[in-house]
């Protein structure tokens, strides 16, 4: 823990500049900047993009899969900050295999 001169803080904690220096370019580049009201929103997506950015697959399968496994939001409910029933993700279970049966 660093208590002392905040000017080393980056000698013990350089992922977390990083993280942000990421952050902050990323808000200004992509949207140009955003206001206090939505940040928490737009912090989300790159929460969910930066947890997902080593995927095999790519980020556009599971996209595709959660905008097919959740209900419609209206731009109303969407700046009125409502969530609809339904609207939360429904997980589905995966198909279960039997097991073979043993000759013999």
């Amino acid at each position: 823990m660093v208590q002392s001169d905040s000017a080393n803080a980056g000698e013990f904690f350089p992922i977390i500049h990083t993280l942000f220096s990421n952050i902050k370019a990323w808000l200004v580049g992509t949207h140009h900047g955003v206001s206090a009201k939505h940040l928490p929103r737009y912090l989300r997506e790159w929460s969910y993009r930066f947890n997902r950015r080593n995927l095999p697959d790519g980020l556009d399968r599971y996209l595709i899969r959660r905008a097919v496994e959740c209900v419609t939001i209206t731009y109303d409910q969407l700046t009125a900050g409502v969530m609809p029933a339904g609207a939360a993700r429904v997980r589905r279970l995966p198909a279960t295999v039997g097991q073979p049966a043993l000759a013999g």
